[in-house]
């Protein structure tokens, strides 16, 4: 039973953050920094170290104005420039952020952390083309960066260019081969490229560095679901849980593979544990109603995929085109061919929900129990409605 709300994590990225100067008790020297400004406020160190202070307890604004000072006495002061460039980043002031690392760069073209700082930056706004080629600059006087690496590969990710990205996992490997995020992302990699057993190796050799690194526990879980692998997939993400118990999207997958091994009841209890975390997680609903109806118990099943509808609105209609794609692939699948025929009857479709369920029939021969109660159920629900 391949529920359509089968859930998965999205992979996690190594991001550059701009880490200022470490300053211990940050509002006891603020006030020892405040007292050294009375006997002299045009010291631009003074002035950018304050700023560094503030920017560490949060005060994103008065860092400013404090590197803003600093610049005023030294406009060439490249540390202010970055500075004052980190704070409006965290502003989410990222046009101002990049003409900081351009003033930087004006100062010296191959400063890395300007080139760092302005290509994330052009990542976080979309200009991945653009992105590239700040990295590719690092890179080309220090290969072995591997935050400029890591930012290359969130590049050409989102530009789809994945067969580039898998060369530099290899290349990131090669400086460090011991970081079992690294083997899990190139994992992700793989997956995007169709290499589903090049991805397991991937996560088996992150779980070699760490047995209980929960990316890769979860990632080779949800890989051997999609390869109908489903009681392996369960033992995964068990032990993914024994590190997570309230993972509310593992608990979901356990559920959707017991369906699929026919464990009905016990699928449910896992819906009911998702529900118990979070009450407003669609999926769960969702799942739980396809297991009821499948159970026979097709009232309590309307229900729980009508409030899987108020809590997300397009969840049936997303759930339809799902099955649509499955149905492309492996057109004779009799579960998909049920729980597209359920959902359209939820969508208030019931005449299209009888032609899923007739083809059904068709494949079917025996005419499963679970199959001509739903025709049933259908069939009475229409006579109903047109009295």
């Amino acid at each position: 039973m391949d529920l359509a709300a089968f859930t998965h994590n999205t992979d996690k990225r190594v991001e550059n953050s701009i880490i200022l100067c470490d300053m211990g008790n940050y509002q006891e020297r603020i006030r020892v920094h405040n007292r050294g400004m009375e006997v002299d406020n045009g010291d631009v160190k003074t002035w950018n170290n304050k700023g560094c202070k503030l920017a560490r307890v949060g005060d994103h604004e008065q860092a400013i104005k404090c590197f803003n000072m600093a610049l005023s006495l030294k406009p060439d002061l490249k540390q202010a420039w970055l500075n004052k460039g980190s704070m409006l980043a965290n502003l989410e002031k990222f046009e101002e952020a990049i003409e900081c690392y351009e003033r930087v760069l004006e100062l010296n073209d191959s400063d890395p952390e300007a080139l760092l700082n302005k290509g994330y930056l052009l990542n976080k706004l979309g200009r991945y083309e653009e992105a590239l080629g700040f990295f590719d600059r690092i890179l080309g006087f220090n290969s072995k960066d591997t935050k400029a690496w890591f930012n290359k590969i969130t590049s050409l990710e989102n530009l789809c260019r994945y067969e580039e990205a898998l060369k530099c996992y290899d290349s990131i490997l090669e400086l460090n081969n011991r970081e079992p995020a690294t083997w899990t992302n190139k994992g992700l990699n793989l997956i995007k490229l169709g290499r589903n057993e090049e991805a397991i190796r991937c996560f088996d050799i992150a779980l070699k560095i760490d047995d209980n690194f929960k990316e890769a526990l979860y990632n080779k879980g949800t890989v051997l679901y999609y390869q109908g692998k489903y009681k392996t997939s369960v033992e995964y993400f068990d032990k993914y849980l024994k590190l997570d118990v309230s993972d509310i999207k593992t608990w979901n997958n356990i559920g959707s593979a017991l369906s699929n091994l026919e464990k009905y009841e016990e699928a449910i209890k896992c819906f009911d544990k998702v529900l118990e975390i979070d009450n407003q997680f669609a999926d769960g609903w969702y799942n739980k109603g396809c297991i009821l109806a499948n159970l026979g118990k097709y009232q309590e099943g309307i229900e729980c995929l009508d409030k899987a509808s108020v809590i997300n609105p397009v969840i049936d209609k997303s759930a339809i085109e799902y099955y649509n794609r499955t149905l492309e692939k492996t057109p004779e699948d009799i579960n998909i061919w049920y729980y597209k025929g359920l959902t359209l009857y939820h969508l208030g479709n019931p005449e299209e929900a009888l032609q899923c369920i007739d083809k059904l029939l068709q494949i079917d021969r025996k005419g499963r129990e679970n199959i001509r109660h739903l025709r049933h159920f259908v069939m009475k629900s229409m006579a109903d409605s047109s009295q």
